[in-house]
């Protein structure tokens, strides 16, 4: 299955709007916390474990831009770094463009931010 790409801005939507939700995701599950609540750490390492691979090293980019883009305390940042691993796990959105299985890996990606909603939806002490 063939997926629209945007050559002249080099970037494919539907691999923009996943890097964006999982961003935007994290983001507001770090910001409805309470300060030195980090629960949220917890859930992502849930979804991260019921995550195939490509939806995995999806949540652990995102992961890593909180990382640059949070100041957390030292104990979250070490969970959070934990969580990430090695840099073979993670995988910036703009690789899959040339995965022969994008759609797969796209529903992979999806599967993951549902997966990463619900269980925060579940939670709402800690979400």
């Amino acid at each position: 299955m063939a997926l629209p790409d945007n050559q002249i801005e080099e970037h494919h939507p539907a691999l923009f709007w996943l890097e964006f939700e999982m961003n935007s995701q994290l983001t507001s599950h770090i910001e409805s916390s309470e300060e030195g609540e980090s629960s949220w750490i917890t859930l992502a390492g849930a979804a991260l474990s019921e995550s195939g691979v490509v939806g995995a090293s999806a949540l652990r980019y995102g992961l890593e831009d909180m990382l640059a883009d949070f100041r957390l305390p030292q104990a979250e940042e070490h969970r959070v770094q934990k969580l990430i691993g090695a840099a073979e796990n993670v995988r910036p959105f703009k690789d899959l463009a040339s995965s022969e299985h994008l759609a797969e890996d796209i529903l992979d990606v999806l599967h993951t931010l549902g997966r990463l909603r619900t269980l925060h939806s579940e939670n709402p002490k800690e979400a």
